[in-house]
């Protein structure tokens, strides 16, 4: 794991002025890596540390749902549902690329710091077979080499020159 992102992140309980629940915190079912963007690195590893007052029930909502697919000797997926209760000082992490997750709605203000550790795209062994991590490929002198892998060579190389 070559670096990390973090956030601090606040979702809002039921306001005061809504007893209605309509401005109640949650998040959308997701994964937190998609493979779709062009930046260099991807979220390997998801991290959460709650930093809620200590008391929180799972009637105060904001329960991490995660939906773990482990893959049975058949072939066939399964899901595995599993609810974290987001109590204060409770540390998750999970695979970014393979855990869909989402939170559901609070009933009061929650805190968290969440985060991920990013590896660089270009590690072929990090990324073969996982979901999200395809990338172009080109062949050459009978090696394999990824286009930005190759780009980012000429660019070091360059720097070399440049310096020395």
């Amino acid at each position: 794991l070559e670096s990390m992102e973090l956030q601090y992140l606040r979702y809002p309980g039921r306001s005061s002025s809504s007893g209605d629940g309509k401005n109640m915190g949650f998040y959308q079912r997701h994964f937190d890596h998609t493979g779709d963007d062009d930046k260099p690195y991807r979220r390997k590893v998801s991290l959460l540390l709650y930093l809620n007052k200590d008391g929180w029930s799972a009637d105060d909502g904001g329960i991490l749902r995660a939906y773990v697919r482990p893959k049975r000797k058949s072939g066939d997926a399964c899901n595995n549902v599993h609810d974290i209760v987001p109590e204060g000082g409770k540390l998750v992490l999970f695979d970014s690329t393979s855990v869909e997750h989402e939170v559901l709605p609070t009933c009061k203000e929650r805190w968290a710091v969440v985060g991920w550790f990013l590896i660089d795209k270009e590690t072929k062994s990090e990324t073969a077979g996982v979901r999200g991590g395809g990338e172009k490929r080109s062949r050459h002198s009978g090696k394999e080499q990824t286009t930005s892998s190759k780009k980012k060579k000429n660019k070091r190389r360059k720097q070399r020159q440049a310096n020395g």
